[in-house]
């Protein structure tokens, strides 16, 4: 037995009425899901590049803060200045003191703060770990890292 015209319109209008019902209950979720992967903030900018290659005299009265952990100190060149890093163990870190977000402004600044715990853009107020990683702020990218290397007394920076 075949149904009719009529009976087979209602069985397709209660499939449509379900699938409505379930498209309305899932279109909240889905909105959920869509405005929360959108950022408040504009990206970060990208750091331009600069060419680095310093070489400092660890022996220097000037850089003997060096020797200490977490004893730093703030050098010229890169893009906005340059801030080395020491561990106290003979490891030396060395960053782009312009903050990834927005660094073309003046006043985005990495500085070292005065715990010598990590690294912070007052302008941003992003927050950088010693390892140049974002820990907060609306800074999402890490801080631009040169490369270091030691030769007897000689700290070697460069971005190649």
């Amino acid at each position: 037995m075949q149904a009719s015209g009529a009976e087979k319109a209602g069985k397709a209008s209660i499939i449509m009425s379900k699938a409505g019902k379930l498209l309305f209950k899932l279109l909240p979720l889905y909105l959920l899901l869509l405005f929360s992967s959108c950022e408040s903030e504009l990206p970060d900018s990208p750091i331009p590049y600069a060419y680095v290659n310093v070489e400092i005299n660890l022996n220097d009265i000037r850089y003997q803060i060096l020797q200490q952990p977490n004893g730093y100190i703030y050098l010229p060149g890169g893009v906005r200045g340059i801030i080395v890093i020491a561990d106290g163990f003979g490891n030396y870190t060395a960053f782009d003191r312009a903050c990834p977000f927005h660094p073309a402004e003046d006043c985005a600044l990495i500085e070292m703060h005065e715990s010598g715990f990590y690294l912070f853009d007052d302008c941003c107020g992003s927050t950088f770990s010693l390892s140049g990683q974002p820990t907060a702020g609306p800074a999402r990218s890490p801080l631009r890292q040169y490369n270091t290397f030691l030769n007897g007394d000689y700290l070697i920076i460069s971005s190649e």
